[in-house]
């Protein structure tokens, strides 16, 4: 079981040296997009349904990002 995380309360102080840079989140499973493969499969599930590993981490890291004050749109490639 999967809990969903909390964003953090930490604020992010920019440098004034601060450079924007995108951040970017790419799938490059080929296996039929299974979250495990081999011996023990799995799945990740939260409130008894299964997610998506892939839009899971994008989510919640933007929750983590934007709850620093950091403001991006993550895409899924």
């Amino acid at each position: 079981m999967v809990k969903q995380p909390e964003p953090s309360k930490i604020a992010y102080h920019e440098k004034n040296d601060t450079v924007n840079n995108k951040l970017i989140f790419k799938d490059l499973r080929n296996d039929g997009q299974q979250f495990s493969i081999g011996l023990l499969p799995a799945d990740l599930i939260i409130d008894g349904k299964p997610i998506d590993p892939i839009l899971y981490l994008k989510t919640n890291t933007e929750k983590e990002l934007n709850s620093r004050g950091i403001f991006l749109r993550i895409p899924v490639k």
